[in-house]
């Protein structure tokens, strides 16, 4: 069985973009390049950051961004399998096109970010190695972040499993 054809785990759903972070260019000037209109999560360099006053120690983060972020998310549904996500964002950009010379400046970042949104613990995925592949050709980075939704419905054994494993991390 093929990838795509793989359900995800039972309680699972995913959020797939494409980012490209830079220095070196505004959101618009980078869209225009592009050739595409970012979606949500999209920011200009030098747009205000939201701060976090009551963050322990205090927030000693600028308060502007850096570096401008374009990002392109999956048009699929959440409850799409991880391989429709993938397949969808990848289609929607011309990748090859992104790294020839003048398209993105030397700074870029490619990275296509993978969030996985899971109601058991611990989670974990497959990523086949075409995929993987794909993203080394492209000198994109792969960022997984794994986020669980809803951790009072896990066991009381889960959460005792995870405590001991975060126990033992720190010893």
């Amino acid at each position: 069985m093929r990838w795509s054809q793989l359900p995800g785990p039972v309680g699972t759903s995913y959020g797939v973009t494409i980012d490209v972070e830079t220095a070196q260019l505004s959101l618009a000037a980078l869209t225009a390049r592009l050739g595409i209109e970012p979606d949500e999560g999209s920011r200009d360099r030098g747009s205000r950051r939201r701060r976090y006053p009551g963050r322990a120690g205090g927030d000693e983060r600028p308060a502007v961004w850096a570096t401008t972020r374009w990002v392109l998310a999956s048009g699929k549904p959440s409850s799409a399998s991880l391989a429709e996500h993938v397949e969808d964002v990848l289609s929607r950009v011309p990748l090859a096109e992104l790294r020839r010379p003048g398209v993105l400046p030397e700074d870029a970042e490619l990275t296509l970010d993978i969030a996985i949104f899971h109601e058991s613990i611990p989670c974990s995925i497959d990523v086949p190695s075409e995929v993987l592949a794909r993203l080394a050709e492209l000198r994109m980075d792969l960022r997984i972040s794994c986020y669980p939704c809803a951790e009072s419905e896990a066991s009381e054994e889960e959460r005792g499993e995870e405590q001991a494993r975060a126990n033992f991390d720190t010893l």
